[in-house]
């Protein structure tokens, strides 16, 4: 399917998995945390009309899927993070926590609900995650 190819393609192009393999093997745990929410907003960021359109387009069986699969890796690599760097927040709650910050409807709503730019928006949910690392 065309969709799933776009996403992988964005995944090589932004390096994302070589990136959240890097975030999980830091001896920081606050640089990983903020590591996985940079290279999210990174993507969502430069990326926000496929983003946006493709969200609009989830009820479509196929592209549904996809995004499924991808808030469920999303949402794996988010616990393997906060196991590693909990501290202020219970690891459950950080997890919970950097799915919603990494999420691109969150991005979506940063930027579309509160006025911010893409970069804006970026900068904003850094600081959250700065805040709980």
């Amino acid at each position: 399917m065309l969709f799933r190819a776009v996403v992988e393609e964005m995944s090589k192009t932004h390096g994302i998995d070589a990136t959240v393999r890097r975030a999980l093997t830091i001896d920081d745990p606050a640089s990983s945390v903020r590591l996985f929410v940079d290279l999210s907003t990174a993507v969502w960021a430069r990326d926000l009309q496929l983003i946006r359109g493709a969200l609009h387009l989830q009820a479509d069986p196929e592209i549904g899927e996809v995004i499924r699969e991808l808030d469920l890796s999303r949402a794996r690599d988010a616990s393997a993070i906060a196991e590693l760097a909990s501290g202020r927040l219970p690891a459950n709650d950080l997890a919970r926590t950097l799915i919603l910050l990494t999420s691109p409807s969150t991005f979506v709503q940063v930027v579309d609900h509160l006025g911010l730019t893409p970069e804006q928006a970026r900068r904003y949910l850094a600081r959250i995650a700065r805040a709980l690392a």
